[in-house]
């Protein structure tokens, strides 16, 4: 494969550029500046993300990281006890916002997704999960794991460079 992705990213960073940087600076702090390509911002497969999840249990739904219950402020596990992801009815009935007829995602007339929903709304259940406090601090899997070793990262907004 000749196009890089955001695992193979992660990994020269980890890999490569930290320990090149370490050696002569073992007690320095790196900056590493990201333009904002889909390798660069690309996420963990258990992240947080409304675009992950189906409406019901089960199906081909990833096995997401436990979010915080912006009911309770507890944590809240996206998987059952039998392994099973729980799917957004049951993680909004957990949080008290399920409502009745729920849809996945809005669709236009033509049967595409709204996009306009996506972006801030609160009709279908990927929106409003999206808007939620622990799916919102979601960070790419680049950032989590540079600032595990103690550095920064920053990423240019989109279309600047």
């Amino acid at each position: 494969d000749i196009w890089w992705n955001g695992d193979q990213l992660v990994d020269q960073v980890l890999k490569l550029a930290i320990l090149v940087f370490r050696s002569p600076f073992p007690s320095c702090q790196v900056l590493f500046l990201f333009d904002n390509a889909m390798s660069h911002v690309a996420y963990s497969k258990d992240t947080l993300r409304a675009s992950s999840m189906n409406l019901h249990p089960g199906g081909g739904q990833a096995h997401l990281r436990a979010g915080i219950n912006s009911l309770t402020g507890e944590t809240q596990a996206m998987v059952m006890p039998d392994r099973i992801a729980k799917g957004l009815q049951i993680v909004f009935q957990e949080r008290g916002l399920w409502r009745p007829r729920f849809q996945v995602h809005c669709q236009r007339h033509d049967g595409k997704k709204n996009k306009v929903c996506l972006n801030g709304g609160t009709c279908c259940a990927r929106a409003l999960i999206a808007k939620e406090p622990d799916f919102k601090a979601q960070r790419s899997h680049l950032e989590e794991e540079v600032e595990l070793n103690s550095h920064l990262v920053y990423f240019f907004p989109k279309y600047h460079c």
